[in-house]
């Protein structure tokens, strides 16, 4: 079968096992695991991957699908092109990486590649942006890495990154408020 068949074959059965009624339904944690289950099964991936596209795609299985494999034939044609993506995962459904695996192979964490200062580890830092209320007072408030950018250099080389930071850390005036409750992200790449 070739790939732009099996492809179709993979993408009819996501829709013979996606239900449409239910789209507005709230996912338990049961309903999320049999779709990364199902997208795991029918892309030969694993469960980070598929768990990543998921929850970007609002746990849609068929979107996630078309993404994944319009990423796959983007991406494999040249290794000369290096690949920036932005990931904010500001819900309560965060991923953490290092309990599945990290990371893919050749994918990098700017912040994580820059030297993990800790300044700029958290972007959603309640101890340091009060535009949200945090009953607690900022002493034990939450704070979180939600946004992230991911890297993959180009084989041979040709861009690397070389500085991440936060930008929207300053208040604004008048109003005394911070422009987001999340802090923005500022990375330098060069030739």
């Amino acid at each position: 079968m070739s790939a732009k068949n099996e492809r179709k074959a993979i993408e009819n059965e996501a829709s013979a096992n996606s239900d449409s009624d239910d789209s507005n339904e709230e996912l338990d944690g049961e309903k999320c695991q049999k779709l990364v289950e199902q997208f795991v099964e029918m892309t030969n991936t694993d469960e980070a991957l598929a768990q990543f596209f998921l929850q970007e795609r609002r746990w849609d299985l068929n979107h996630s699908l078309n993404d994944y494999f319009a990423s796959i034939s983007k991406h494999s044609k040249s290794r000369e092109i290096a690949t920036v993506t932005l990931s904010d995962h500001s819900d309560d459904d965060v991923v953490e990486l290092q309990p599945i695996g990290g990371l893919p192979s050749g994918i990098l964490d700017v912040w994580e590649a820059t030297g993990k200062r800790k300044e700029c580890q958290y972007t959603w830092d309640m101890m340091r942006n009060d535009n949200l209320d945090w009953r607690g007072g900022p002493k034990g408030a939450p704070r979180c890495r939600f946004d992230r950018i991911f890297f993959r250099p180009s084989n041979p080389i040709k861009l690397t990154c070389d500085y991440f930071g936060l930008i929207g850390i300053e208040r604004l005036k008048p109003h005394v408020c911070f422009p987001s409750d999340h802090w923005g992200l500022l990375a330098h790449f060069k030739k």
